[in-house]
């Protein structure tokens, strides 16, 4: 006979012994004289030590400060001015952008570790130590259990919850990203596949990093458009914006005038520039296709060659111009149609010479500059110096008008950058990079710019 087994938790007595000083007896038999026996307690999880490193040993000494306390440092989205236009770019904090990357980052590696919260985790249970790394506190091993399907879909709604609410709580004036709602819409209804694609989520990145992504993804659709016709389709049926793009890009001045740019130097004089302008063409057809070789032209021609503009005339003189434009029935629904080459010239004198004196502030030389443009449009048969006085005139007013506004601060920068590039594209067209992004991962193109994993880094 096999001698009995010791139980290794110490006690003794019944079948299966006993943990610490408990123990189990029998059951009251049944009328079948068939005992039941009551199941034991399960034993603890041994929590290997890469999951206990995801949280803090000693929240008292480790942590520098609460997630809530780092993210609320400062507003997480503000409103900022873009270059040519009048619509404001929602910039997401540093703090906001970077915690949002660490939450997720965290979370897979909770789940690549084999294990889940199922949900059962509060925004405050978690914080930063001092090397600048999320970790959750002690209070949350207790929910600790092993993954699954389910727990995985309870903790990605948690975290988008934590995006949402904590890290980016409701605010009257500013309303979320595109792009960082896609990526919680993405956490809420999650799915595993796409780990890698919310963890290199365009919306955790800076924006001369978008502008470089772009660029990356732009290129290998062409390659696919070359090798597999059919991959290439699919992406480009799951791109937004088709049918709108253009009269969403025409309201920003500097991306209308790369809609007309016709191959040549800009040149330095206003009224040619005003000119080439009023008369040319469109260059891109409608649809996505059109679209996605309109940013990426326009990336490269906005970067090399195009902002030159020290005291903002080219920028005045283009916003006048684009004023003609907007005076055409029906301009809204497709491209608008070119000037009369006489007319358009008429109104480059005009302009030109307006933007000749000094204004009090950008804005009031762009009142002046629609002024002048307007009033020659409106009249064209009218002598050529009659006009020019009215448009003088009109100017003047414009330009007074505008004085009381607050002086701004003119920007002369010899070239855009990439943050003013991105600015300008996202406000026209907010959800087309995290689009294509996720319709190239879907059809198995993954991208981002560097070899190695991200380590969520706060500080």
């Amino acid at each position: 006979m096999q001698p009995r087994r010791r139980n290794p938790h110490g006690g003794g007595g019944g079948r299966y012994g006993a943990i610490g000083t408990a123990s189990f007896k029998r059951s009251k038999p049944n009328r079948r004289g068939a005992g039941a026996i009551a199941a034991p307690p399960a034993a603890p999880q041994a929590i290997p030590d890469d999951v206990l490193q995801l949280f803090f040993k000693d929240a008292t000494t480790q942590m520098k400060q609460s997630l809530l306390q780092y993210v609320r440092a400062g507003p997480h989205t503000i409103l900022t001015t873009v270059p040519g236009d009048t619509r404001k770019y929602k910039k997401r904090s540093d703090h906001a952008r970077l915690a949002t990357s660490a939450k997720v980052s965290w979370y897979y590696d909770l789940h690549f570790l084999g294990w889940s919260l199922e949900g059962n985790a509060r925004h405050h249970e978690f914080g930063i130590d001092h090397l600048g790394y999320l970790k959750g506190h002690t209070t949350l091993l207790k929910s600790l259990k092993k993954v699954s399907l389910n727990g995985r879909s309870k903790d990605m709604l948690t975290c988008a919850n934590c995006i949402e609410h904590a890290i980016h709580p409701s605010s009257p004036s500013v309303t979320l990203p595109e792009d960082l709602m896609q990526l919680i819409h993405l956490l809420r209804n999650f799915d595993p596949k796409y780990y890698p694609l919310v963890l290199g989520h365009v919306c955790h990145e800076v924006e001369a990093v978008k502008c470089a992504l772009y660029v990356k993804m732009f290129n290998r659709l062409m390659v696919l458009k070359r090798a597999n016709i059919t991959t290439y389709f699919k992406i480009m049926k799951a791109l937004p914006y088709s049918n709108v793009w253009i009269s969403e890009a025409s309201k920003n001045v500097h991306p209308a005038h790369v809609l007309h740019y016709d191959g040549r130097q800009m040149s330095k004089k206003i009224k040619k520039i005003v000119l080439r302008f009023l008369t040319t063409r469109i260059k891109y057809d409608t649809g996505a296709e059109g679209l996605l070789n309109f940013r990426r032209n326009g990336e490269a021609r906005l970067e090399k060659d195009y902002s030159v503009d020290f005291g903002g005339r080219v920028e005045a003189a283009l916003t006048g111009a684009k004023a003609v434009f907007d005076l055409q029935p029906g301009v809204a629904a497709g491209p608008p149609n070119p000037i009369d080459r006489r007319l358009a010239s008429r109104i480059g004198s005009a302009v030109a010479a307006v933007l000749q004196k000094s204004y009090s502030s950008p804005e009031a030389a762009k009142q002046a500059a629609i002024a002048a443009a307007t009033t020659v449009a409106q009249h064209p048969n009218l002598c050529e110096e009659i006009a020019q006085n009215r448009a003088a005139k009109a100017a003047k007013a414009a330009a007074a008008k505008a004085a009381v506004w607050p002086p701004a601060v003119p920007q002369a920068p010899l070239m855009f950058d990439s943050d003013q590039i991105e600015h300008m594209f996202d406000v026209s067209t907010p959800l087309l990079l995290a689009q294509f992004q996720k319709a190239m991962f879907d059809e198995w193109q993954v991208f981002q710019l560097d070899d190695g994993q991200k380590v969520a880094c706060l500080l």
